[in-house]
């Protein structure tokens, strides 16, 4: 013991060393920018999709600065009441665009928004909140709210990198819900949404550097941006021993997430995460999940209880003992905050160690119940991909690789 430890080599600790941080003197200027809507009023009844345009001439976007606001009208004659604390809510599709080639299209978006965000630390979820609906608090008739949030975009909010509007400019667009009854509970509610904005900080750099990125672009190479993004979709369940099918197939597949919704007792999919215990614990009612890519599968035996279910989800999340947990309780992750989740990565924290399934290989989700569990309603199962893009800047536009 004493030899490796005195093989180990010394490095002069933070606490001892006084030599300044680096700075960046090449970021001239930092801008706090507004982009509009194409439009003003948007509706599920009226105008339904929200495109904005993102560009500048000489600005580096942020994408930790990003934020959506909007005004909310309550159009009917009784308080409304949102179904979620967030505005995501209130969207159906999520579409992030560049040089006319789509980056993202994320469909049932509100939910998948919802999905993550119930996930999340109560405090975190506290702050949100804050700019969105409160404590889902009821808005009362012809009363104007302006709410805000974050767009789940794997480009345009969860990647690290700056990103050059002035050589990639994006659209972003949003749907709204077919339905104001999906969003929100009340009498006959209805909504009108106006000023839509998104806020995000653009950087300026020194005329030398900004050259260097041109003349880059202009010999034929790329500016390649890493990003993980989601797809989505859902299928009827006629009973809970059922197997699905998807034939999508992804270069670098990094996780899988499974949920069930049911319409029973008016439940809308926003935000109903169907278990069919219903809260309880009641182990004749426990249900087996397991996940096949070609001949591969996660895991190696099924997963038999809600315990090794949510085990799951927090290895897929790699929070696993780690000191930021989920904002989820035994009896609501075992009622209608149900998820499962499965890890496909080689390596947790490594760039491109997701499964590729480019080959051919059909992904096959199976689910049965264990005792006498039933579904309740008319059921879904729905199912979002987790995968690593690749957007590619080139001097004559961009590519998308998946």
């Amino acid at each position: 013991m004493e030899s490796h430890a005195q093989s180990v080599e010394d490095n002069l600790i933070d606490s001892l060393s006084f030599k300044l941080r680096p700075g960046a003197s090449y970021v001239t200027d930092r801008r706090s920018c507004s982009y509009f809507s194409q439009g003003n009023q948007f509706s599920p009844a009226g105008v339904k999709v929200i495109k904005m345009q993102l560009n500048s001439a000489d600005g580096w976007l942020d994408p930790s600065t990003v934020k959506l606001f909007m005004n909310i009208k309550n159009d009917s004659g009784a308080p409304i009441t949102p179904r979620v604390a967030g505005a995501w809510g209130m969207f159906s599709r999520l579409r992030v665009l560049c040089s006319g080639a789509i980056c993202e299209d994320i469909d049932l978006y509100g939910r998948l928004h919802q999905q993550f965000d119930m996930m999340r630390p109560a405090d975190k979820r506290e702050n949100d909140a804050i700019e969105g609906f409160g404590a889902n608090d009821a808005l009362a008739p012809g009363k104007e709210r302006v709410v805000a949030f974050t767009p789940m975009s794997g480009l345009l909010t969860n990647n690290n990198k700056y990103l050059p509007v002035k050589y990639a400019p994006l659209v972003l667009e949003l749907s709204l819900v077919s339905s104001a009854d999906e969003a929100f509970s009340g009498d006959s509610p209805a909504f009108t949404l106006s000023d839509v904005q998104l806020k995000a900080d653009l950087v300026t750099l020194d005329n030398s550097l900004d050259n260097e990125y041109s003349s880059h672009l202009l010999e034929g190479k790329t500016l390649p941006i890493h990003f993980s993004t989601f797809t989505t979709a859902s299928q009827v369940l006629t009973n809970l021993n059922s197997t699905v099918n998807v034939s999508r197939a992804l270069t670098r597949l990094k996780g899988v997430y499974v949920s069930l919704s049911t319409d029973n007792a008016g439940a809308k999919e926003v935000n109903n995460f169907y278990h069919p215990m219903g809260g309880a614990y009641d182990k004749d009612k426990e249900i087996s999940f397991e996940m096949q890519i070609g001949a591969k599968k996660y895991p190696e035996y099924p997963m038999q209880s809600a315990s090794e279910q949510f085990y799951q989800l927090r290895k897929s999340l790699s929070i696993h003992d780690v000191n930021a947990q989920m904002d989820i309780s035994a009896n609501d992750y075992r009622n209608d905050k149900f998820v499962i989740g499965v890890d496909t990565q080689k390596v947790n924290g490594a760039s491109f160690s997701g499964y590729n399934s480019k080959s051919g290989d059909l992904t096959v989700l199976r689910m049965k119940p264990l005792g006498n569990a039933t579904l309740a309603g008319n059921c879904k199962i729905h199912y979002v991909l987790h995968y690593d893009s690749i957007m590619n800047i080139r001097d004559s536009g961009v590519e998308i690789l998946e």
